[in-house]
């Protein structure tokens, strides 16, 4: 039995793809042992080891866009505009509570403590409470106050939280980086993109490509036209990009799943089918790279030895 251990990253909608990378693992055979995750990551990976996530998927492929707009529980608090319970309770209602210590598989979600500026790990506990400390990103969802501690994103400090899953020398290590630099996988060709934008019109053709690529393509510049949380969601990114690369150059996964930070945005949840097609993709280019890799080690080691 090929075992592996699972790495899920922080990334907003953008980690919805890691339902397509799941599912992709167990269509060829894989067990999974163990499983990090944090933000979102958390929530796909906590999910999962509930044995919850097809009812999720099948609750989430048919949000949308006013059902997540209706899901955000919007604050006046200066710590974050959106309180967070609303969604987690809807979710918490359609799983059911569930304890992480009850799990077959192990589980931990990353947070961070702003009080004392460390990566706080739930290793048991309600699992719905390790979520929204999770998934608190500073100044989008309130943070979480619990003895004493101040719990906000674990992207803050480990968006990709390679070495806390512990991963064992049976395993194989798949670490998901929905951060990546890297193109979006699904864009239309552009024959295909002529005959939408005539289908929808230029300009809604326009808007969707912008809301993809975060260009304006009316005047074919990076567009200078970014809101207050444009800006925050931007520098987040940035941020967790940086401490991802230096975690990767640290800690070396068999293989590494590269999802676009372009993919979508923060909110665009109504596209999760578009985002578990994404992951799943990802995954089969990653793991077609991990076969030739493999390949040539093995022929390499044969070479050497005759």
């Amino acid at each position: 039995m090929k075992k592996v251990c699972l790495v899920l990253g922080s990334g907003g909608a953008r980690g919805v793809s890691q339902i397509g990378v799941i599912e992709e693992l167990e269509r060829r055979g894989f067990t999974i042992s163990r499983i990090a995750g944090c933000s979102m990551g958390a929530l796909i990976g906590g999910i999962y080891c509930a044995g919850h996530l097809p009812t999720y998927k099948k609750w989430l492929v048919n949000l949308e866009k006013m059902d997540v707009f209706k899901l955000l529980d919007f604050t006046w608090s200066g710590a974050g505009f959106v309180r967070g319970d609303r969604v987690l309770n809807a979710i918490e209602e359609l799983i059911g509570s569930h304890n992480i210590e009850e799990f077959s598989i192990p589980f931990t979600a990353v947070a961070t403590d702003l009080n004392s500026q460390q990566e706080i790990y739930f290793k048991s506990g309600n699992l719905f409470k390790a979520i929204r400390a999770s998934i608190a990103i500073p100044t989008v969802l309130t943070p979480v106050i619990d003895e004493g501690k101040v719990l906000l994103d674990g992207g803050l400090l480990n968006p990709l939280p390679i070495a806390v899953a512990q991963r064992q020398p049976d395993e194989l290590l798949v670490a998901v980086n929905v951060n990546s630099s890297i193109q979006p996988l699904v864009l239309p060709s552009p024959t295909e993109q002529e005959i939408l934008a005539r289908k929808i019109g230029k300009s809604r053709w326009d808007t969707f490509v912008s809301s993809i690529l975060r260009i304006d393509t009316r005047s074919n510049e990076t567009s200078e036209r970014i809101g207050m949380f444009g800006l925050l969601n931007r520098s987040f990114d940035l941020l967790q990009d940086r401490l991802t690369q230096v975690m990767l150059e640290t800690y070396k996964p068999d293989i590494l799943v590269n999802v676009s930070r372009n993919a979508c945005g923060s909110f665009e949840f109504y596209r999760a089918s578009e985002l578990i097609e994404v992951g799943r993709l990802s995954f089969e280019n990653a793991y077609a790279e991990y076969e030739k890799s493999s390949e040539s080690g093995v022929l390499s080691q044969e070479s050497k030895g005759s």
